[in-house]
């Protein structure tokens, strides 16, 4: 520990900066690892989803969606999980505040990731506006 009124020598000098720069690496490497779990969980997740919502099924099951469909939803969720745990385990400070801070930022990831496949499915494929019925004149 440094004392300002305690001169330190040379390599006490050199090891006290050493520890306070290891510290600050490991905390941007916690961070990268926070990062890189939630970017993954998120791709992995709504990928899956979205390509198997996309790819398997057909547009009628889209227009009224059943539980199979529904059920896809559970890979977003079994990834941020998995990715939140993988954190929790991985790392040897502050556990439970990487591990949230992981599954936030998974489900806002995942989020935008539905909200852009949505965009770009409905342009792909627009939807057909149903034939109008017999107005009623009055």
């Amino acid at each position: 520990m440094w004392y300002p009124w305690r001169r330190l020598a040379p390599a006490e000098f050199k090891e006290e900066h050493a520890h306070q720069h290891q510290n600050k690496d490991l905390s941007s490497m916690r961070l990268k690892l926070v990062l890189a779990a939630s970017l993954l969980a998120a791709i992995v997740g709504a990928g899956s989803c979205v390509a198997l919502i996309l790819l398997v099924f057909s547009q009628q099951a889209l227009l009224s969606p059943g539980l199979l469909v529904a059920s896809t939803f559970l890979l977003p969720i079994a990834t941020t999980v998995f990715a939140s745990i993988f954190v929790y385990r991985h790392t040897a400070r502050r556990r439970r505040l990487q591990a949230f801070l992981t599954a936030i930022l998974a489900v806002l990831l995942t989020i935008a990731l539905f909200i852009c496949a949505s965009i770009l499915s409905a342009r792909r494929n627009p939807n057909q506006l149903p034939e109008p019925g017999p107005q009623i004149a009055t």
